[in-house]
């Protein structure tokens, strides 16, 4: 007799994430081309399927989310329900968070130690089903006074209002915010970066497989780094982000 077919591994997709995530980006972006391609080549690999959602994986119907944030499960800001109930692949895409401030302030906070105690504004990311806000590790080891809010865009709007000193932002999502907003000539990103985070794949441990899913895409992406095609990957999209903005 012939094998039963394994369903599709469907992922819920952040439509507006670039250059990790985006309908209309190529591949669909840098975290989906690295998850279809680790998939691959994995062992016994799947057909993949992306549910795109405008609103983000906070906010999507479906069980595995793509990109996403993990959150810190070893007892240092831990949030004991998504520590339990979820496993995280492993690194899809890092990311650099820089600090945006007012140009007249920039020289003046260039050296990391004139940052203590500094208030800042950071875009908060929530988990769909507890409302529990995802922080990262840089989030949680910062020592300055953080203030979070729904969007980029009411973070740049408490700096304007000198509510905030600073806002800390991913370097794509806060180059991209300056250029919507017209604030390239008023604020600029702080040399010296905040901290580091890291994009996953999220998946309900109640999922029946999967533990077998995490081992194919991990095992893909090992087999990625290994063949160079991760880090072609990561250089194209971003070169391919930088060439967009400067256009």
């Amino acid at each position: 007799c012939q094998p039963v077919a394994e369903e599709a591994l469907v992922f819920t997709v952040e439509a507006d994430n670039a250059p990790f995530s985006d309908v209309a980006l190529p591949q669909g972006g840098m975290a989906v081309e690295i998850a279809k391609a680790a998939i691959a080549q994995s062992p016994s690999p799947l057909d993949l399927r992306l549910a795109w959602q405008s609103t983000g994986p906070q906010d999507a119907p479906h069980e595995a989310y793509l990109p996403t944030p993990a959150p810190v499960c070893d007892g240092v800001g831990e949030i004991p329900m998504l520590c339990a109930e979820r496993f995280y692949s492993d690194q899809l895409a890092e990311i650099v968070i820089l600090l945006f401030v007012p140009v007249s302030a920039s020289r003046a906070l260039e050296a990391p130690e004139a940052r203590a105690g500094l208030r800042f504004c950071y875009r908060a990311v929530r988990d769909k089903d507890t409302g529990e806000e995802i922080r990262p590790r840089w989030l949680v080891e910062t020592a300055a006074a953080a203030s979070p809010a729904t969007s980029l865009d009411v973070c740049f709007k408490r700096l304007a209002a000198g509510e905030v000193d600073a806002v800390a932002a991913d370097e794509f999502r806060g180059i991209l915010a300056l250029f919507r907003l017209g604030l390239t000539e008023t604020v600029v990103p702080l040399s010296d970066p905040l901290g580091v985070d890291a994009l996953h794949v999220s998946v309900p441990k109640t999922h029946w497989r999967a533990t077998a899913h995490l081992y194919r895409l991990n095992a893909g992406l090992a087999a990625l780094r290994r063949s160079g095609a991760y880090a072609e990957i990561v250089a194209r999209h971003t070169q391919g982000f930088w060439a967009r903005v400067e256009n």
